[in-house]
């Protein structure tokens, strides 16, 4: 990071949920937090994987391996089954790219003037993504990266990410990219990222040693807010540079 006041900018972490398998209030309800946060001097705001519009959490849409119930499927062929819409209701609140909802979020980073992460479903030609979108703050779309590997079950609702979207974007703040949830525990996509130059991350708020800047909240809904300090980096890396005195290519 180089610009903001003295070095520092503020970023914001959004802990809250969205209003799931509803796209236009989860809209709604980004728009404001996006403005309480900008209203307060931050220049990053994030939302957390899948905030448009769920995480699937404990649905499985009626599938197991290697089968799939009857009220799981098209209600055209099983019209008594009253549950069998949930997948398509999934389907219809999750985003295209492009799209109105994909516009509308433009119009939240350009007239807040914030870097915006937001965690989206994506929908794509029938198949599902679980996807971190970046925008400018001439709401340009800066980077779309697609969660590699679903883990565990999340392979039943969502398709495997590209390579194309593992990658770290300059700005005028630093160097911004990002992984989804356990993403994190790959080495190697840490790695790509590192080799990148990527400057800062994590949903609570982490320096670059690894300590809370600021710490998770739990059982509530709140923007967490941190300062971050270029300097930091530097020092930091006179302990742990991972692609440079600390790397070692030729063991490595």
């Amino acid at each position: 990071m180089s610009e903001g006041a003295n070095g520092f900018v503020k970023v914001a972490a959004v802990q809250a949920a969205p209003i799931s398998f509803d796209l236009p209030k989860s809209l709604q309800k980004l728009s404001g937090l996006s403005a309480e946060a900008a209203s307060k001097g931050a220049q990053i705001v994030v939302f957390p994987e899948g905030f448009l519009t769920a995480y699937p959490w404990r649905y499985a849409f009626d599938a197991t391996i290697g089968a799939r119930e009857p009220r799981g499927l098209c209600r055209h062929y099983f019209p008594r089954y009253s549950h069998s819409d949930w997948y398509a209701r999934y389907y219809e609140s999750a985003v295209g790219i492009p799209s109105p909802e994909c516009d509308f979020l433009a119009e939240v980073a350009k007239s807040n003037q914030i870097y915006l992460s937001v965690g989206i479903i994506e929908k794509d030609q029938g198949t599902l993504y679980c996807t971190a979108l970046l925008l400018g703050k001439d709401g340009t779309i800066l980077s779309r990266h697609r969660k590699l590997i679903p883990t565990a079950a999340e392979r039943l609702v969502w398709g495997r990410g590209a390579g194309d979207g593992l990658n770290v974007v300059q700005t005028e703040l630093g160097k911004i990219g990002g992984l989804i949830c356990w993403e994190n525990y790959m080495p190697a996509a840490r790695l790509a990222l590192y080799q990148q130059g990527i400057d800062h991350g994590g949903s609570c708020v982490v320096g670059p040693l690894g300590t809370f800047l600021a710490e998770p909240v739990w059982d509530r809904e709140e923007i967490v807010y941190a300062t971050l300090r270029s300097m930091d980096i530097v020092e930091a890396r006179l302990d742990f540079d991972p692609v440079g005195s600390y790397a070692r290519p030729d063991v490595l």
